[in-house]
């Protein structure tokens, strides 16, 4: 997502966490293969507009940057010191 590119992922795990469906890429329903290509489909008739890839790239800085990931770390660590 990082690179401008939409994601094709099962909807299952912490996928549904990471891809915003239809807005970032495609949450396919869990294991079902047929809707797996639809994703597929799905994704590829809409590069034409780009905007997926950039929805995605934005949503990768915004919840995955190094700085994003590093203060995470940080709350985690300063409420398991004052515990």
């Amino acid at each position: 997502m990082c690179r401008r590119r939409p994601v094709i992922v099962f909807n299952t795990g912490g996928l549904p966490d990471i891809v915003a469906h239809q807005r970032t890429g495609y949450l396919a329903k869990a294991f079902e293969t047929e809707d797996l290509a639809r994703g597929i489909a799905w994704v590829l008739a809409q590069r034409e507009t780009g905007r997926l890839g950039e929805q995605a790239r934005e949503r990768a800085v915004e919840r995955f940057a190094a700085p994003v990931v590093a203060e995470a770390y940080r709350a985690v660590y300063d409420t398991a010191r004052s515990i």
